[in-house]
């Protein structure tokens, strides 16, 4: 009956691998190696990912179309001149002819 306890199960087996120092290092080593396998996956993609980190960057970049700081500032500044040439263009499009602006300006005065 003895025998059938968790801690006799647990003597037992430590008395099989040289006492409970030698168990206790047995489990520590299976352990680390149960470990190690599986980092392995892990250590593989990460290699993967470093050998293949130029073309994951290039793809990113034409999928996601990622804009940089430099182009998001040109972009901007073209976009203004744009503005202001559009507005350039209109002004001297819609110039009044100078009777009309004389016309315009005396109704204000009144």
């Amino acid at each position: 009956m003895a025998k059938d306890w968790p801690y006799a199960k647990l003597s037992e087996e430590a008395k099989k691998h040289g006492g409970p120092e030698q168990y206790v290092e047995m489990l520590e080593k299976y352990g680390f190696q149960k470990g190690i396998i599986a980092m392995i996956p892990v250590c593989a993609g990460c290699v993967w990912i470093y050998a293949n980190g130029g073309k994951i960057v290039q793809f990113c970049k034409d999928k996601l179309k990622i804009v940089s700081k430099r182009d998001a500032k040109l972009a901007k500044q073209n976009l203004v001149d744009g503005i202001k040439e559009a507005e350039r263009v209109a002004e001297e499009q819609c110039e009044l002819p100078e009777e009309a602006q004389n016309i315009k300006e005396q109704e204000i005065d009144k």
